[in-house]
């Protein structure tokens, strides 16, 4: 297969542009004439070069065909200097990345005894974000720090998986409730109810079934009798059950809006590194569209030079009634996990019902109700303790 540039060159008395060519010591490696005002050339690269110049400064018109051997090669690596210059800098990048930590992760089970801000705020006191040196990092030491700091926890443990950073975490397992059989205390009412049913192991109560109560109230005292004149201070034990309802609502408008597509697209995309960006391509905009921004890593994952393309679909709005057995559905259904949302822990759902009411004809609201039955009777510490979350 030949290499070298193929060129055609059309004009006139295309004799004298190749004499020209030879007293420039330019050399062809074939000459093939296809009509008297056109003739196909082979040259080697440096002499299509010098003969393309030529061409130019005596106004002829010289068009390459294709290029085959080194010169391609060249030409390919001329068109993709861009990508040379992305390798080199993503073998520098990531040389450099490899060195500190990028990406922290922690695996702990949440819960208000052992929280993940806690280790998170701990973290950042230590200095330890994303970015950190590796060196910076003493694993044994870092459990250590974290365990003072953080609390909650009866375990933590961390490891360094190439630039990411795991912590690892167990939280501490609360001790039950205990109290002195010896003290006095009461018994109040955690919530407002109605009660149903009073059980008092130890003092007096001091409500019956029927009794509506408040927050805060005395259920059972404790004291109890000793003889006709004289009362004592006793722990007091036993349960109060009580009714009461949790609410919850949900709204929504009686129209719904509907897109609908137009067909028309646009791309647009730019280059972006390290917060320095620039634009590869423009797309339109249009006045109500759809954006979808794609991120497409260049040379990896731990290298942030990457092309950030938007795509873009343009819609309209239309107004339409919206189906209102479905909406009052969907509506309940959400007003129901909000009412439910509100029940305190340990209670029993004996009933539910849910209202339907319009806004001056636009609007539809759901109101649901749950019924409960739950023991109410706590400590007044528990009942403080309880206010504070």
């Amino acid at each position: 297969m030949r290499s070298g540039v193929h060129i055609r060159v059309e004009g006139l008395v295309l004799e004298k542009l190749l004499d020209r060519a030879v007293e420039s010591g330019i050399s062809f490696l074939s000459v093939e004439r296809r009509s008297p005002h056109d003739i196909e050339l082979w040259l080697d690269d440096g002499n299509a070069r010098r003969f393309l110049a030529l061409a130019e400064r005596f106004s002829y018109r010289a068009v390459v065909l294709e290029r085959r051997g080194i010169s391609a090669a060249r030409m390919r690596m001329r068109a993709r200097w861009t990508l040379l210059v992305g390798l080199c800098v993503a073998a520098l990048m990531l040389w450099a990345f490899s060195t500190r930590i990028w990406r922290i992760d922690i695996a702990v089970e949440e819960s208000r005894y052992a929280p993940i801000a806690a280790i998170e705020a701990a973290l950042r006191e230590l200095g330890v974000t994303p970015g950190v040196a590796k060196e910076r990092i003493d694993t044994g030491k870092l459990e250590a720090q974290l365990y003072e700091r953080a609390g909650g926890f009866s375990f933590i443990g961390v490891k360094m998986q190439g630039v990411r950073l795991l912590i690892t975490a167990a939280g501490e397992i609360p001790a039950p409730d205990t109290f002195d059989l010896a003290a006095d205390r009461d018994l109040v009412a955690a919530r407002d109810g109605i009660v149903v049913s009073v059980n008092a192991m130890a003092g007096t109560a001091r409500v019956e079934p029927g009794d509506c109560v408040t927050a805060g109230q005395v259920l059972i005292a404790g004291e109890e009798r000793l003889s006709a004149e004289e009362t004592g201070g006793v722990c007091a034990l036993g349960e109060v059950v009580a009714r009461a309802w949790s609410e919850g609502e949900a709204r929504a408008d009686l129209y719904t809006q509907r897109r609908a597509y137009t067909g028309r697209t646009s791309t647009s995309s730019v280059l972006e590194l390290f917060g320095w960006s620039v634009p590869l391509s423009q797309g339109e905009t249009f006045s109500q569209m759809e954006e979808t921004v794609l991120s497409l890593p260049i040379v990896g994952m731990f290298l942030p030079l990457r092309i950030l393309r938007t795509e873009r679909t343009e819609y309209t709005i239309s107004r339409e009634m919206a189906d209102l057995q479905n909406l009052k559905e969907e509506l309940a259904r959400i007003a129901l996990e909000n009412a439910i949302s509100g029940v305190p822990e340990g209670s029993v759902i004996v009933d539910k019902w849910i209202d339907y009411s319009m806004i001056e004809g636009k609007g539809i609201v759901a109101r649901a109700v749950v019924e409960v039955e739950s023991n109410i009777a706590v400590t007044r510490e528990a009942l403080a303790a309880g206010a504070e979350d």
